[in-house]
């Protein structure tokens, strides 16, 4: 048998949560039912709408009846993004899992990229590129791609950053060693990272793809301080309570106390200077939201965000 016989047979499963994103759900759609795939692998896109009432059901119908790809399309009525996504994995058919979020749109090269990745560079999973796109309104000095995204090292790099925004990995990985998206993370967020941080831990290779492109839309309601502050409370609180759980020693709580303190303090003398002097500091901003959260995850007082 040959080996294009055998590539022929892959699939690959683009898993999509959803919620409230109708008109940002079809545009992502339309840029997935066109992905090229030089006869490679086939796809599906599974759909699970975490509204109870199925509000993006009448977007994905016509979708079904008009594509020549599978669409398979779900309720998962429990608020919890983490159940959510683990009924995606479960209606997957795909040798590979791919992942993008409801209000992006992928390049029509995403998937064949992502897939090139892991084959060439023999790994268990990839992260793509994320390009932001801002409404227009928005003022120039929040639009910057570091205040919403992970950094991406060049292809074939081992991956620093883990994201369900743009990502494939194997299938058998997860049915070999029954990890999915832990339902404590459901909530408050992380649910992605620790997942993936998991399989790394049992020893996946996880590398980047900087050709594999999708593009997010970032809308006036998510350019602005608060809204930076509190998704970079939710990265501290995340990123904390997940060391802690894999190292939760008296010791290590009081270290990572005493050096969240000390950034804490920092930047809040920072950000007050900055504002003194007629400055905008975001950064210093961030940085403290990012303290915020890690106090709350050393004292277990999780925010929700979902």
């Amino acid at each position: 048998m040959s080996e294009n016989t055998i590539l022929k047979r892959e699939l690959i499963s683009i898993c999509i949560a959803t919620y409230n994103r109708e008109k940002l759900l079809k545009k992502l759609l339309i840029s997935l039912i066109n992905q090229k795939t030089e006869d490679r692998f086939g796809y599906e896109i599974v759909i699970v709408d975490n509204n109870p009432l199925g509000s993006a059901r009448s977007v994905v119908a016509e979708f079904i009846e008009n594509s020549k790809i599978t669409i398979k399309y779900f309720i998962q009525p429990i608020k919890n993004i983490s159940i959510t996504r683990n009924l995606c994995l479960h209606n997957a058919s795909g040798n590979y899992i791919a992942f993008i979020d409801d209000d992006e749109i992928a390049d029509e090269n995403w998937l064949i990229n992502l897939y090139r990745c892991i084959i060439n560079f023999n790994a268990d999973g990839a992260f793509g590129y994320v390009i932001p796109i801002f409404e227009e309104t928005i003022p120039h000095y929040i639009r910057f791609r570091e205040y919403y995204f992970s950094p991406l090292e060049d292809t074939g790099n081992i991956a620093r950053f883990y994201y369900t925004t743009n990502a494939i990995l194997k299938t058998e990985l997860l049915k070999s060693n029954s990890i999915y998206f832990d339902t404590r993370y459901g909530l408050t967020g992380g649910e992605d990272v620790h997942f993936f941080e998991r399989l790394k831990r049992i020893g996946a290779k996880f590398i980047t793809c900087k050709e594999a492109i999708t593009r997010e839309f970032i809308s006036k309601e998510r350019a602005n301080e608060n809204y930076l502050y509190i998704r970079a409370l939710r990265g501290g609180q995340s990123y904390l309570r997940r060391k802690l759980e894999f190292n939760p020693s008296i010791v290590n709580k009081i270290i990572e106390l005493i050096k969240t303190i000390i950034q804490f303090t920092i930047f809040v003398i920072y950000l007050v200077i900055s504002y003194l002097i007629g400055k905008k500091s975001l950064k210093a901003l961030i940085k403290i939201g990012d303290s915020v959260g890690k106090i709350r995850a050393i004292f277990s007082k999780y925010r929700n965000i979902y």
